[in-house]
């Protein structure tokens, strides 16, 4: 109630929030949502986009198990892209940039760059991850004991052991050898800083 003092707070009623209202302000603003949406689908369309089939494997498999999670992650705490689904903002932005500067170098491995930014920040599924129906960010053990990049590193290790156990055959005689095209994807994750 509005009086000619400001707000009344003794005739304040309160309610919870609908389904639907606690989903929207979950969500968050509709220019928000459309801008993370073209982002994730960007990020698809690059790792679709991947012709290692190596790398193209690994960022496949982390977006099918993950890529929920991935969309509503917070890149940040406090700085940069702090916001339910700003890991896929930032990664988005990451890639662009690296597309950009990739046909000014074609001697890079754009491939393992895409990956590189892909899984870059993953750790932050943990560490900075909201709940599914939340709205504050819990404190992850692991991911405040351990931090977002040892636990990227973990996750690349997983998946890459289960797909290379899976694809052993089609992935030795691969140029390069897939154990080095494994080292620098670590690399970019755990120099990244």
């Amino acid at each position: 109630y509005q009086s000619q003092y400001g707000l009344d707070l003794r005739k304040w009623t309160m309610r919870p929030l609908t389904e639907q209202e606690k989903n929207n302000l979950l969500q968050g603003p509709p220019d928000l949502r459309a801008r993370q949406a073209t982002d994730y689908e960007f990020v698809r369309q690059a790792v679709a986009g991947l012709k290692d089939p190596r790398l193209s494997a690994l960022s496949q498999a982390f977006l099918d198990e993950w890529g929920e999670r991935f969309c509503r992650t917070a890149a940040a705490r406090r700085y940069h892209h702090a916001r339910r689904g700003g890991l896929v903002e930032h990664t988005a932005q990451m890639m662009r940039t690296a597309e950009a500067i990739a046909r000014l170098y074609p001697q890079l491995n754009s491939d393992l760059l895409i990956t590189g930014i892909l899984f870059h920040d993953s750790g932050k599924l943990w560490e900075n991850a909201l709940p599914e129906n939340g709205f504050v960010m819990p404190y992850d053990e692991l991911g405040e004991l351990v931090g977002h990049i040892p636990i990227g590193m973990e996750l690349v290790n997983a998946l890459w052991r289960r797909l290379s156990t899976e694809n052993a055959e089609v992935w030795k005689n691969l140029a390069p050898p897939s154990e080095d095209v494994r080292l620098h994807l670590l690399h970019l994750i755990a120099a990244h800083h």
